[in-house]
């Protein structure tokens, strides 16, 4: 599925790193808030997740403290960014913008961490890899040679009264050094200071032992003119060596509505396809839905029982079938298979006869699948994301040859009537090593079946140099064996990078993950659409206490 980028909010002379104001609902103050607010913290910096891009007024920033310590963050973090390359390797299931925009995205990234963004240096140093030099040189000509590998603790500030930087190293050498943090700190910024004097101004201690650093306003200064001046790409230089990137994101469930649920890994995918895209490397976006399983087998069975018109062959009727019906549709079917064990059994035979090919079986899950597609495409068209989809059903051919594969390599194993590998490093309760189960003793496939064919295909045909699926937390250990298997059974070669990009549950008010099984979500569009009227009245409110215009919003 393939969408066309469009904004769904445009705002004269104003713009922010992600045009998403639904986001302000899922727990922040402000509508302006962006996308990296929700990037996992070992993902992105605590500055960047707060950061907007400020308004410009003849090439000045206006300002409150809070834009001016934004404007600075976008300033230095632009600079790190300078150097972001292709990740390391790591150890599940799952608005248009012009130039401008692009680049504060890329700005946003700026101080994430090597899990998706690598800041190794690329010959163009930031400010915090400045600091971090520094603070390793005044450890040591402060406390000795023995010193000078311990580590900086350099981070980004929290909150712009603390400066731009903190240094913690104190804190954590106060006991070697059998002083008081405070104490150490004194000593060791008494070294900094004028080691960073070009563009620091003079450190400042807070509380126990915390080295507060702030930069100087004339250094943000030149970097943010040397920025402005470098046109679109505000001085981030594309990478030498791109990478083709398979990103697997949102990945909703067919003959559902996207939920709320969905909306962080949406986000969170489109915004690492649009940093590593803006330094220069070829990525695909894929849409891993959920349109193959048993749950098919009570939807098409509903189907025929109350739609039966709608696939007949080459009936007119396909199109008025909408997602929207989908939800109570699927509730309807839910709660057959839960009371009628008839039907239940009629949905059994169902799955089969659709695994079989059956042609009328066959017709009704592309109704199902088309009526999702529809809603799903509304939502994406919204938020300007653009995916191709690749859904479940797109390997079932292959799975058979997965487990051929699996077994000719000698990694198969029988347990019980079904087909496993028996994983190393991951135990059971008894002691013994974990299965992983790629078929079941009738004769199924799971879930680790279909994303280790989906791995192989995406290395051997997609040329993929490194894989990213960014999928909730809770899915960490099934990725975890899933990419293990696919190394040892040669479908991912050492130089193919797969990588599980996590981000935390989204809970219902009973604190508990929604259960999309039981299609009790809030929808995804009741969301994006209150979130538009709440970001409207708040622009609308803000420009008029200004004196200034008022705001364009687009569909």
């Amino acid at each position: 599925m393939r969408t066309r980028p469009g904004s769904f909010l445009a705002y004269r002379r104003e713009f922010f790193v992600v045009p998403l104001a639904a986001l302000a609902l899922l727990g922040s103050t402000s509508p302006t808030m962006t996308v990296t607010a929700f990037l996992p913290t070992s993902l992105m910096g605590s500055s960047t997740r707060s950061m907007i891009l400020p308004r410009w007024h003849n090439g000045a920033a206006s300002v409150s403290a809070t834009a001016r310590f934004a404007s600075r963050r976008a300033a230095h973090s632009t600079l790190a960014l300078k150097g972001v390359e292709g990740g390391p390797a790591a150890g599940g299931r799952r608005g248009g913008w012009g130039p401008a925009m692009m680049s504060a995205t890329a700005s946003a990234a700026a101080t994430a961490d090597a899990a998706v963004f690598d800041t190794t240096a690329a010959g163009v140093a930031s400010p915090r890899d400045t600091i971090v030099d520094a603070v390793r040189e005044a450890l040591a000509d402060a406390f000795g040679e023995e010193f000078r590998d311990s580590k900086p603790l350099v981070t980004s500030a929290t909150k712009p009264e603390f400066g731009d930087y903190q240094c913690n190293a104190a804190m954590a050498l106060a006991k070697p050094l059998k002083c008081k943090p405070r104490d150490v700190a004194s000593s060791l910024a008494e070294k900094l200071g004028p080691r960073l004097a070009a563009i620091c101004e003079a450190p400042e201690i807070a509380g126990p032992g915390f080295i507060n650093l702030r930069l100087r306003d004339g250094f943000v200064a030149a970097k943010v003119k040397s920025m402005v001046g470098d046109g679109e790409r505000l001085g981030v230089p594309r990478v030498t060596n791109p990478q083709r990137v398979v990103v697997d994101f949102s990945s909703p469930n067919i003959a559902k509505e996207m939920h709320v649920g969905h909306l962080r890994s949406t986000i969170i995918g489109d915004t690492i396809c649009r940093v590593l895209e803006f330094r220069g490397h070829d990525i695909v976006r894929l849409n891993h839905v959920g349109d193959w399983g048993t749950q098919f087998g009570m939807l098409i069975s509903h189907l025929k029982e109350v739609a039966p018109e709608a696939i007949e062959d080459g009936a007119e009727d396909k199109a008025s079938f909408n997602v929207g019906d989908l939800v109570t549709f699927y509730k309807e079917a839910k709660a057959r298979f839960d009371e009628d064990d008839g039907f239940k059994e009629t949905a059994r035979a169902e799955v089969v006869k659709l695994q079989a090919g059956d042609a009328e079986s066959k017709r009704a899950w592309g109704v199902l699948c088309e009526a999702s597609r529809r809603g799903f495409q509304d939502i994406y068209s919204l938020l300007g994301v653009e995916l191709e989809e690749r859904g479940e059903s797109f390997y079932n051919a292959m799975l058979p040859d997965v487990v051929s594969d699996l077994e000719s390599e000698g990694l198969l194993e029988e347990s019980d009537g079904a087909k496993v590998v028996y994983l190393e490093g991951f135990e059971s309760r008894d002691g013994t090593s974990q299965p992983l189960l790629v078929k079941k003793s009738d004769g199924g496939f799971m879930y680790s079946t279909t994303d280790l064919a989906a791995i192989r295909h995406r290395v051997t045909t997609e040329r993929a140099d490194r894989v990213l699926y960014v999928v909730d937390v809770g899915q960490g250990s099934h990725f975890a064996q899933v990419f293990q298997v696919a190394r040892r059974a040669g479908f991912a070669p050492e130089g193919v990078q797969l990588q599980h990009v996590p981000f935390g549950l989204v809970q219902g008010e009973d604190g508990k993950k929604f259960k999309t099984r039981a299609g009790e979500t809030v929808k995804l569009s009741d969301l994006l659409m209150e979130a538009v009227r709440i970001a409207g009245e708040s622009i609308r409110k803000r420009r008029e206490e200004e004196g200034g215009e008022g705001y364009q919003a687009t569909g």
